[in-house]
């Protein structure tokens, strides 16, 4: 609901109560009687003031200038100077591409990774139009995370600061400040209707969700989620499923954003193994006893798993005790632990179960992957990765968050053609890759299991 102007009816009261009180009984909480539930405030009105202040905008040109008809130049994508100034333009028409929030008095701001680099030409702004000179500082493409540094005027830029997301509570208001379909500053409010579960194997587990309307595309990329209290608990994704919107919690968007400003990257820690779900017919045709744990699909050479001695087919059931019944959980219980640490797998191999342990190391650079490759990801949100050393492509990693993420890809699901052009090796990847457009639909025939279908991935817009 749209509440930057509203003080809500007196006599509405009780059925907020009632419907947060069925909120906390479904998230199995202790009986709660309604006079103990918090009536929801009549005004939002203060907090949206200081929050629309301190939210910026990133626009370009709309479709169809002269923003359209610059030259191509494949690498042009990939040359990213991260200290150079944000070039402005005025365009005949202008489009915005995410949000933003500035988190320091200093001028730093957080937005969309994605948006920065699938548009290199943009401006920024406030959300009362008032133009901010801006540099960019530095990206981290897993987190959609980008830092920008804006260029004070004669008076202090406003600034919110950051809140604890693990203090924040189902059924907790926020409000929203996002763009949906170009209107700048809007202000919506709602309830957080669930919270980051580390066991659940959902990939969305890891965002918070409320039922506050984030708006559809691109404009609620970056877009901050705030408390009533004034602190930013959330940064949107900017996609929604089932009427409800996803944000990364705040104390994640801190420690990246803390790391980009201090070294400029993210350090990761970094197992080294390409994963699939683990179907009932996978286990049985692998020797397993039942479909429980992990399937890893490729051992990266010279990685900490392949050192460690762990192969293809190996099953992952738990790290350092703590079981994973699927690819999401395992990758937040590595994610969770520093590059340098040592961990204990229990892996199945057949019929036998071995305890193995492995260093972490780090992450290799973005850029050092292949220069399409990269882009692949960038634009769809696709890792692809040889089926075999010699033929077959398929996805080894697809971000929730992206339009592959969005259109249902799923990982393991083999790419059999990529707009009409098949991939039997992981280079027809990499050429269709280069020639990509990042406003056009992409369409893909996928191999899943014995089921073939046509996906198709829409660009964020």
């Amino acid at each position: 609901m749209n509440c930057e102007c509203g003080h809500r009816e007196r006599d509405h009261g009780l059925g907020w109560r009632s419907l947060l009180l069925l909120v906390g009984l479904l998230a199995g909480s202790a009986t709660v009687s309604t006079a103990e539930v918090a009536a929801p405030p009549e005004s939002f009105a203060h907090v949206a003031r200081a929050a629309r202040a301190a939210s910026i905008v990133l626009r370009v040109p709309e479709i169809g200038t002269a923003f359209e008809s610059a030259p191509a130049d494949e690498e042009q994508d990939e040359v990213l100077d991260p200290l150079a100034p944000i070039e402005a333009i005025e365009p005949i028409g202008r489009r915005t591409i995410a949000a933003g929030v500035i988190v320091d008095p200093r001028g730093f701001a957080v937005t969309s990774a994605r948006a920065v680099e699938r548009w290199p030409a943009f401006e920024v702004a406030l959300v009362d139009g008032t133009p901010v000179d801006a540099v960019l500082l530095a990206i981290d493409r897993r987190s959609d995370i980008a830092v920008l540094k804006l260029e004070p005027g004669p008076t202090p830029l406003p600034f919110l600061p950051f809140g604890d997301s693990d203090r924040i509570a189902m059924g907790e208001w926020i409000i929203a400040i996002t763009a949906p379909l170009g209107l700048e500053g809007t202000v919506t409010a709602g309830v957080i209707t669930a919270l980051p579960r580390t066991t659940d194997p959902d990939p969305l587990a890891g965002f918070l969700q409320t039922d506050a309307s984030l708006g559809p595309g691109s404009g609620s990329a970056g877009g901050p989620l705030v408390s009533t209290n004034g602190d930013i608990v959330g940064l949107g994704v900017g996609f929604r499923t089932g009427g409800l919107g996803y944000a990364r919690p705040s104390n994640l968007v801190r420690k990246i954003y803390l790391e980009l400003v201090e070294r400029g990257r993210v350090l990761r820690p970094w197992l080294g193994v390409s994963t699939q779900t683990l179907t009932t017919r996978l286990a049985r045709a692998l020797g397993a006893l039942d479909a429980t744990g992990v399937l890893i699909a490729d051992v990266s050479a010279g990685g900490p798993a392949a050192g460690a001695g762990l192969r293809s087919g190996d099953i992952v059931v738990a790290v350092d005790a703590m079981r994973v019944s699927s690819r999401a959980q395992l990758e937040r219980a590595v994610s969770a632990l520093v590059p340098g640490r040592t961990v204990t797998l229990s892996v199945r191999r057949a019929a036998a179960t071995l305890s193995v342990r492995v260093t972490l190391g780090q992450e290799p650079d973005e850029s050092q992957r292949p220069v399409a490759l990269a882009q692949g990801r960038r634009l769809l949100g696709i890792q692809a990765a040889p089926l075999t050393p010699t033929m077959g492509v398929v996805t080894a990693d697809v971000e929730a968050a992206s339009p592959a993420g969005h259109a249902g890809l799923e990982p393991g699901d083999i790419l059999r053609e990529v707009n009409h052009r098949p991939m039997r090796t992981i280079r027809d990847f990499e050429v269709l890759a280069r020639s990509l457009d990042p406003r056009a639909s992409v369409l893909i025939l996928v191999q899943r299991a014995d089921v073939a279908l046509y996906v198709v991935i829409d660009p964020l817009r």
